[in-house]
């Protein structure tokens, strides 16, 4: 009936109940604080100080109340907050705050800056110091300013922020907000809003995540990297299984990404520990071990995952390729095959199945792979480098045709204009291969001046031209057909 209220159950009658009392909602004007270009910024509880460069290459780091002030000589209100400072220094002293200034001047400030009787210690921040605090300040709200000076950042004892001022800030408020080192989550977000009401959610959990991602938008990832891992032995930065699992994830991608494998390894065995069944931990915790030598490990837990997730083709694509490198060279043709059964359009995956049958010696089979890729792909390069290298290095002389071997070679070395390294050194191979010994040992020779020392041919150089030296055929090591 009009005007009732029903409680709705499914598969039963409707209830009628009593209405409850009604709420006026009237339309009123909200009111808010006159614009301003100071801030007064409270993140949520958890968020770590980050340790900041100083020229003199040590770092910043917090152990007391602290209030960390961006100072420029040249700035009128830095000036300002500084004399607030020392006017009240009995309110400061009396909270134990102490005032810290990290001077952005470019030449070098003094130890001390004197203001009245109070002496402050200075400290000589790198630029770098700079835009991890902008970066930290940004990560706190969705309006991306850049900090100005002179912009404080109040820090507890411990290394939590409590409190982010941009532009010049009173001290009886800064001494009012270190009682937000004692605050609930719910205590801190009242004092963040300006006006009152009532929240429909919980107070969010902070995310270290949050600077890390602006530094890596600023390309500071050895900074990120930094400030990831120093929050994640902070006993203040909380979060469920699931946030600390991605944080551990986090740290261990970026490490990976740096060089840094076995750091990444102890990042993501943490991360491992925390979220056992997630699968992008699984691939990049196996792809760590591989790539600092314990192929056994990568081998047994990207078995694993592929336990768990038996439809996943690039499963079995990293399976083939970490048994190669230990050398199980049947398991990996196994694997290999496996993943083109499950993705057949997948040229990448016959690419790897063609290597995995040289490496069990079916060159045949292998040959047919690559022609099958550049049927399909006909600039897939590296498929067509690698088969005109089977044809004139292969150790078995009846799979050899050098003179197809030679056009491949002579077409990939047109199409890059013979800018190609490894291309020039196939085109080489060739060569030698037609007995065109004096055409190939230029080209060897000519790459050899011109590479660094490092450089991954200089071997399979120096040894193709110790076989022609020799009158021998240049040979692939790797494709020789073993009894086992």
């Amino acid at each position: 009936k009009p005007g009732t209220f029903y409680q709705l159950t499914q598969g039963k009658k409707p209830v009628a109940e009593n209405p409850s009392k009604a709420t006026s909602l009237l339309d009123n004007d909200l009111p808010l604080p006159s614009p301003t270009p100071n801030a007064r910024i409270i993140p949520s509880a958890g968020n770590a100080f980050p340790p900041l460069p100083l020229v003199d290459g040590s770092s910043l780091k917090i152990d007391r109340d602290t209030l960390v002030i961006l100072h420029s000589s040249s700035c009128p209100h830095c000036a300002e907050q500084l004399k607030w400072l020392a006017d009240q220094k009995p309110l400061l002293a009396k909270s134990g705050i102490s005032p810290v200034i990290l001077s952005t001047d470019q030449t070098p400030p003094p130890n001390f800056i004197q203001v009245n009787d109070i002496k402050l210690p200075v400290h000589h921040a790198t630029p770098l110091a700079v835009e991890i605090l902008d970066a930290l300040q940004a990560s706190f709200v969705d309006l991306w300013n850049p900090l100005p000076v002179p912009s404080s950042f109040l820090v507890a004892a411990r290394g939590e922020v409590l409190a982010v001022y941009r532009g010049p800030a009173q001290p009886p408020v800064i001494v009012g907000d270190l009682a937000l080192a004692k605050a609930t989550p719910l205590q801190r977000r009242t004092a963040a809003t300006p006006f009152s009401g009532r929240w429909v959610e919980d107070p969010i959990q902070s995310t270290p995540q949050r600077a890390t991602q602006q530094l890596v938008q600023r390309n500071r990832i050895d900074a990120a990297i930094a400030y990831l891992d120093h929050s994640l032995k902070q006993t203040f930065v909380k979060g469920t299984d699931l946030d600390r699992g991605d944080n551990f994830l986090m740290l261990g991608r970026l490490l990976g990404q740096q060089g840094r494998p076995k750091e990444a390894v102890v990042a993501l065995l943490k991360a491992r520990k925390l979220l056992p069944d997630d699968l992008r931990v699984g691939r990049l915790l196996a792809a760590g071990f591989n790539e600092t030598d314990r192929f056994q490990e990568a081998v047994n837990l990207i078995a694993e995952l592929i336990q768990k997730h038996p439809k996943k083709d690039y499963l079995f694509s990293e399976g083939a390729q970490y048994a190669l490198d230990l050398g199980l060279r049947k398991r990996a043709l196994l694997l290999a095959t496996e993943a083109v059964k499950l993705a057949p359009s997948n040229m990448a995956y016959r690419y790897q199945l063609a290597d995995s049958l040289l490496r069990n010696g079916d060159p045949r089979t292998a040959i047919a792979q690559y022609q099958g890729i550049l049927k399909n792909q006909p600039r897939f390069f590296a498929a067509a480098n690698q088969l005109s290298l089977v044809l004139s290095t292969h150790p078995d002389e009846a799979i050899r045709r050098p003179k197809e071997a030679l056009a491949l070679a002579r077409r990939l070395c047109g199409i890059t204009k013979n800018r190609n390294p490894h291309y020039r050194y196939t085109l080489a191979c060739a060569r030698a291969s037609l007995k065109e010994v004096q055409q190939a040992e230029d080209i060897f020779n000519d790459l050899r001046s011109k590479l660094p020392e490092n450089h991954t041919l200089i071997g399979q150089i120096e040894s193709a031209l110790k076989s022609l030296k020799n009158g021998a055929a240049i040979k692939t090591p790797e494709w020789v057909i073993r009894k086992d």
